[in-house]
């Protein structure tokens, strides 16, 4: 009597790509079948974590593909175990974690990356109860977030951003904020914009904290103290520099759990995980050190300071401050 065999679960979400990068789930599935193993394709998250559960303990679970963007992503992890592997399928906008990871939208890659199983364990963090694997920020780029998703009717094209830009700039007035590290005893300072990473990823490649590391069990922030549209093009020119942590006013922090919240408890000041519309501060986050295994391409661009089975070889711990190499 022949074993069963090993199962792939895809989870797809039906606001996420378009055109032909939707056809790539089907394709996919068809090609891993190819290769001897079930494939099973939901677009409910519960069912998803359902098959999960119950293919684990079977020992049958090959791993899980979010089929979708960044958001599609943490939402899948969230409801997996933590050794269970995950892999994205990018067909979303950004497709930052995809990107920073090296997978593209491609079905020959993708076969190739769940068949070769080199996986590497990766932090995440909870904003309240709420994970996401790459940022969270506050301030004026989450009410440009806020403006889109409320709004939101189909996939994201990279000009759906352009009235919400605008309307943002007109409307929004850089309310202050505070960003307070759990783990220290400094007092706050003031702050217009706010920015926790877990990975060195934000929109269009910025690196506004490239020295973070999504497996180092720390997570690092950055926050500006002036707040207008002329002092943020001023922010994103030394952001494409690399010399915006020097400027006076921006201060960079790391630890393990940040609460940020309104310097006046009346104002409104919207926050965003990983691209997707959260809510109003306040919000507590904490890193979730080792929580999702991911599976790696064969040309992962990140060198990754952990063992071919994805564990951490070490308990070193890093230091809470930046090196001045990492800043620059």
């Amino acid at each position: 009597m022949n074993e069963s065999p090993e199962v792939v679960l895809i989870c797809t979400s039906p606001k996420a790509g378009s055109g032909q990068r939707r056809d790539l789930v089907p394709k996919l599935a068809h090609a891993l079948t190819d290769r001897g193993l079930e494939v099973r394709s939901t677009s409910s998250i519960d069912q998803l974590a359902a098959d999960a559960k119950s293919l684990t303990a079977a020992g049958r679970l090959k791993g899980v593909v979010a089929a979708g963007g960044d958001g599609t992503l943490s939402l899948v992890v969230s409801r997996l175990p933590a050794e269970s592997p995950v892999m994205p399928l990018p067909l979303g906008t950004e497709n930052l974690m995809a990107r920073y990871l090296g997978h593209r939208p491609s079905v020959e890659d993708a076969v190739d990356t769940m068949m070769r199983q080199r996986t590497v364990v990766m932090d995440a963090a909870l904003a309240d109860e709420r994970l996401f694997l790459i940022m969270c920020s506050c301030g004026f780029d989450a009410e440009v977030v806020r403006r889109l998703h409320t709004t939101r009717s189909g996939h994201i094209w990279k000009l759906s951003y352009l009235a919400p830009v605008l309307r943002s700039m007109i409307g929004y007035h850089f309310p202050s904020l505070r960003l307070i590290d759990r783990e220290s005893d400094e007092p706050p300072k003031p702050a217009r914009w706010a920015f926790v990473f877990n990975v060195p990823r934000y929109a269009v490649g910025l690196p506004i904290a490239a020295w973070a590391d999504g497996t180092d069990g720390w997570l690092d922030s950055v926050t500006f103290d002036k707040g207008s549209v002329c002092r943020g093009l001023h922010y994103l020119a030394h952001i494409f520099r690399r010399s915006h942590h020097k400027l006076d006013g921006t201060v960079i922090g790391r630890s393990r759990r940040f609460t940020i919240e309104p310097t006046d408890p009346g104002a409104t000041i919207p926050y965003q995980l990983d691209g997707d519309y959260a809510g109003n501060l306040p919000v507590e986050i904490a890193i979730q050190p080792s929580r999702v295994t991911m599976l790696l391409p064969q040309n992962c661009p990140v060198e990754f300071k952990t063992d071919t089975g994805g564990h951490h070889p070490t308990n070193a711990q890093p230091s809470r401050e930046p090196s001045a190499r990492q800043l620059t």
